[in-house]
């Protein structure tokens, strides 16, 4: 790729590799290095190219507390379903303990509302 400006496409797919390779855990050296062996990347383009990777990780990731609530509060609600269905009360009960405590309804091994 030395000497070709790369497409718009050839960068998003870059990107794509690379938030893969931090979520693999590597460091940044080794993602420079596999950048340079995969891509021949400079070190300047492969960095910004890491730093791409990390925002668009971070943006995909950045969520209001009440709408990360609503997504919990409503796996909770299908594995409670689920577990009904399947004759396990016991899980299910667990579903319900686990919705009233992310509501603050549930004080925990009492028993008791707060």
């Amino acid at each position: 790729m030395a000497g070709k400006p790369s497409s718009k496409l050839d960068r998003l797919q870059r990107i794509t590799v690379i938030q893969g390779w931090l979520a693999d855990g590597l460091t940044t050296r080794e993602i420079l290095q596999l950048a340079a062996d995969r891509w021949d990347l400079a070190q300047r383009t492969a960095y910004d190219a890491i730093n791409a990777a990390r925002r668009q990780m971070f943006e995909q990731f950045t969520i209001d507390r009440p709408d990360f609530l609503a997504q919990q509060l409503e796996r909770l609600e299908v594995l409670a379903n689920k577990s009904i269905e399947q004759n396990q009360p016991s899980a299910a009960l667990g579903c319900f303990k686990e919705m009233h405590a992310l509501l603050g309804l549930y004080a925990g091994g009492s028993g008791r509302l707060p």
